[in-house]
């Protein structure tokens, strides 16, 4: 939560910066800001795991509000496992060092930066439909999101992915599925009178064989 002054920065650390706050490492109040504060994914990606230990090992878990400790919170990530943040501007932070981790993401994320122990990508729609073009549904994307959420957002009791982003996965995965083709047998009735064409209409819709007239 501490600013720091982008003035003590090396012309080639300012440039860095740039790249840093596009992969959420780095935030700024604006772009002509003199200050600049690290995210909560580089602490995690830095010191997380050193700083999360230490709390531990002192017992110096999250209080909460029944004043008993809970140190599920602060629970360290399996490095073997896949733990991931899904933002609601679609952006995903992946904690893995797994290279099986990372071609799965690849499948419906397009991956910007990969680093040893965190992929940083987003969720857009050329990526989320060239998964379905493979045979890969909506639901199982957002069953695998919601598999791997972070234990710090499941600690939120709140929404495991951001209620936009998994509405427009879902409307992407509608929009190869608005036209339906279906083999039909077309009859010319236009000869008969109203009366008869009723007729054989109904006679169809009995037969539940009617697709449209």
């Amino acid at each position: 939560g501490r600013p720091y002054p982008v003035r003590a920065l090396s012309p080639t650390q300012q440039a860095l910066l740039e790249k840093f706050i596009s992969f959420g490492l780095i935030y700024q109040d604006d772009r002509h800001s003199r200050h600049f504060y690290p995210t909560a994914v580089a602490v995690n990606l830095i010191f997380g795991g050193t700083v999360q230990e230490e709390r531990l090992r002192r017992g110096h878990g999250h209080v909460g509000p029944e004043g008993r400790e809970n140190t599920k919170e602060l629970r360290l990530v399996d490095p073997s496992q896949l733990a991931v943040i899904v933002e609601t501007n679609y952006q995903l932070v992946a904690y893995t060092s797994s290279s099986l981790h990372v071609e799965m993401l690849r499948i419906f994320t397009d991956v910007r930066c990969r680093l040893p122990n965190v992929v940083i990508g987003f969720i857009t729609r050329a990526s989320v439909r060239r998964a379905m073009a493979s045979g890969i549904t909506a639901a199982t994307i957002l069953s695998f999101l919601k598999t791997h959420t972070h234990v710090a957002v499941r600690a939120g009791k709140g929404r495991l992915l951001p209620e936009n982003v998994e509405a427009q996965i879902e409307l992407w995965h509608q929009e190869r599925s608005r036209v339906k083709f279906e083999e039909v047998m077309m009859i010319d009735l236009s000869s008969l009178m109203v009366e008869e064409f009723e007729e054989v209409r109904t006679y169809a819709e009995n037969l539940a064989v009617v697709c449209w007239a």
